[in-house]
Order: C-alpha cells, then sequence, then structure tokens
C-alpha cells in the first residue's frame, strides 16, 4: 500500500469511527447525558455523556498538536510526550485534565465543538506530506499514523462500544 492511500484511509478511518460514534451520541436521550454512570477511562470513575465527549475532544485536539509538532523543523518535528507533563504510561492523567475543560458545556455545544475539531484534524493530516505521516515521530519509533490510529480512532471505536455497552446495560437498546 503505498503513502498516499495510508494518508487516505487514515482520514476516512477517522471519519468514519467519528461518524458511528456520532450517531450513538445524538441518540442518547437528554436524561442520560447527565447520568454520570458510563464506564470511565480512570479506575473507579464514571462518567456523564459530556465527559465522555470531553475526552474524545481532549485526544482530538492532541492529534492537531502532534501534526503540529511533527510539520515543525521542517518535518523533522517529534512528538516527544503525549502533551506538556505528560507521559505516554501514565495517560490517566490527561484523561482527568479534559473532563474539567470541557465537561461542563451544554452537550449539543461539546458535540459541536468535537465535530468541529475532529473536521480540523482531518484536514491537518491531508495538509501532510506523505513522508511526515509515515516516519517514526515519537517513542517507541510509532509514527503519526499510528499514534492517531491508537490514541484518536481507537478511542472513537472504543467510546462507541463503551456508549453501548452502557445503555444495553440500562435497557435502553
Amino acid at each position: 500500500m503505498t503513502t498516499v492511500d495510508r494518508k487516505q484511509r487514515l482520514a476516512t478511518d477517522i471519519q468514519t469511527h467519528f461518524r458511528k460514534f456520532m450517531l450513538e451520541l445524538e441518540a442518547m436521550p437528554p436524561a442520560m447525558v447527565s447520568m454520570g454512570t458510563i464506564p470511565g477511562y480512570v479506575a473507579g470513575r464514571e462518567l456523564t455523556g459530556n465527559e465522555l465527549v470531553a475526552h474524545a475532544l481532549g485526544w482530538t485536539e492532541l492529534g492537531i498538536t502532534w501534526c503540529e509538532q511533527v510539520v515543525a523543523d521542517e518535518g523533522k518535528g517529534m512528538v516527544t510526550k503525549p502533551t506538556e507533563g505528560g507521559q505516554w504510561n501514565i495517560l490517566d492523567s490527561l484523561a482527568l485534565r479534559f473532563y474539567p475543560r470541557y465537561g461542563e458545556l451544554e452537550f449539543k455545544s461539546i458535540c459541536e465543538k468535537l465535530q468541529k475539531t475532529q473536521r480540523q484534524l482531518v484536514e491537518s493530516i491531508c495538509q501532510l506530506a506523505q513522508e511526515t505521516l509515515c516516519r517514526p515521530v515519537a517513542m517507541p519509533e510509532l509514527s503519526l499514523e499510528q499514534l492517531l490510529e491508537r490514541h484518536v480512532v481507537g478511542l472513537y471505536a472504543s467510546d462507541l462500544l463503551r456508549l453501548r455497552y452502557w445503555k444495553k446495560g440500562l435497557g435502553w437498546i
């Protein structure tokens, strides 16, 4: 598979998993949005609908930041840590940062912000040079494509399953 195919595939994967996740969010009755019973990312912590979306929004914004970091230094930039003060082996603390940042927004507003940010991420990916997407940029020798697949595409897919599992447990599906 060529690099061009990989860039297009990544953009398509992001859009496909995001669309499924958003359809599941849009189908949530308003009473469910504020329930703090969605299984969380930090052990022992349950989430509201807003916090789940805040988590997805935070990681999507990180994806844009990583694209910018990699483009820095004439395309030779690196992603040395997930975010300022963060570490690759301790990602729980990132989740705890995302909740207060966006969790208090109205559900419709935070979903709209997530949609806008996801579109920006796809645009950022489409503007990258082919080599930039596929060369190692993070430890341990991961490409930007792999980082985005793990932390953005994978997140949308797991959040979709998390929502469905939660709804099924409540008897909504």
